[in-house]
């Protein structure tokens, strides 16, 4: 089925393009997970002050991440326990265009994040070219960096005129190894914006839909976080430096 039929409040929206970010920008994110099915009621709290982003002439993005990580998984445990300074390096592809690109995203204090990108070959490979880029990123040896979360998913996009964007990932999928975890009910709302971003209104809108809030990381959607946590506090291992 569209989105469209899905979600026949994005007819109500405003369409504009944007141009896509060339240089690293320094932002603020904040997550939430709503039921799908809330959706709906979701689009109508925001369709007077947003407007939906077309890309390449439509609404949706298909889109691909792999996450990467170290043995230890040090990128996670930092994300968990909002370690900061963090790092968190991915691979994210774009179903449609077949674009993918080398992202590194650093969060320090108040969780603003500063994003860069280069472009690779494909999805899941790295050249020396794009080693040594991430060399003078990352304060570990990038060579550690092994395939962790993949992570799949249909994103809407929504922008206000103070620069603010609200982006909305459904159909999300998350494979680890052999595991997958289908979140369909759910979807991952995001505001992302430069800082200060104002969350008020986002809050006030979210609070009663939201089942929760999320960190920045793609872990707590795509595993079991009380055993994870468990496994924590048992010392079953030490803690990534």
């Amino acid at each position: 089925m569209s989105l469209q039929r899905r979600l026949p409040r994005l007819s109500q929206f405003r369409r504009v393009e944007l141009p896509t970010p060339r240089q690293a920008a320094l932002l603020q994110r904040k997550t939430w997970a709503v039921r799908a099915s809330k959706l709906g009621l979701l689009l109508s709290r925001f369709e007077s002050s947003f407007s939906l982003v077309c890309t390449d002439g439509g609404i949706a993005q298909r889109a691909t991440v792999l996450y990467l990580d170290t043995a230890d998984e040090r990128c996670q445990f930092h994300a968990i326990r909002g370690t900061t300074p963090r790092f968190q390096v991915r691979h994210h592809g774009d179903l449609q265009t077949e674009s993918c690109r080398l992202e590194v995203s650093v969060y320090t204090a108040n969780e603003r994040e500063q994003t860069e990108s280069v472009r690779i070959t494909r999805l899941g490979f790295q050249d020396a070219r794009a080693n040594n880029w991430l060399r003078q990123r990352l304060p570990f040896d990038p060579m550690l960096l092994q395939p962790s979360v993949r992570s799949t998913f249909t994103r809407l996009t929504l922008c206000d005129r103070h620069g603010a964007r609200l982006e909305i990932d459904l159909d999300l999928l998350f494979t680890l190894g052999a595991s997958k975890n289908r979140s369909g009910a759910l979807a991952r709302v995001s505001l992302v914006g430069p800082p200060p971003l104002n969350t008020q209104l986002v809050d006030a809108a979210i609070t009663d839909l939201a089942e929760q809030a999320e960190h920045t990381s793609p872990w707590p959607f795509a595993l079991p976080m009380v055993c994870l946590r468990e496994r924590d506090q048992a010392g079953a291992r030490p803690d990534p430096a």
